[in-house]
């Protein structure tokens, strides 16, 4: 996989969050840092061309940011065609905000989420 280049997109930091618009909660630092974390897990999708990324701290998994109702707890990192990154955190209301079953799987088996969280991130009520 081929990073030429990250941006933090001022869309996900400085607007009103809504459903479908989430706004970071977390430092730009560290949406870098989780950005760098999927990629080297290898919690990638569409060719490469989606990175997912969660974090857990303390047996907590971290609220990253916020959709106007709900904390968005994953992070969905794309690329356009410039081969430029950016990301923006989600809650798998929508269904192309759910990671793959392989990535959530790997988090379980990681002890970053339950089996049940699983399932609710499945079924779009987590």
């Amino acid at each position: 996989m081929k990073v030429d280049r990250y941006k933090v997109n001022e869309k996900h930091r400085k607007n009103a969050a809504k459903t479908d618009c989430t706004q970071w909660a977390v430092s730009d630092f560290h949406e870098i840092k989780l950005f760098a974390e999927g990629q080297i897990n290898g919690w990638t999708c569409n060719n490469d061309q989606t990175i997912w990324s969660i974090e857990k701290v303390n047996g907590q998994v971290t609220a990253l940011g916020y959709n106007g109702r709900n904390d968005a707890k994953l992070a969905k990192f794309i690329v356009d065609h410039n081969n430029e990154w950016h990301g923006y955190p989600v809650s798998p209301i929508r269904s192309g905000d759910k990671p793959p079953t392989a990535i959530l799987e790997d988090w379980e088996k990681k002890g970053i989420i339950s089996r049940p969280e699983r399932r609710k991130i499945n079924s779009g009520r987590w």
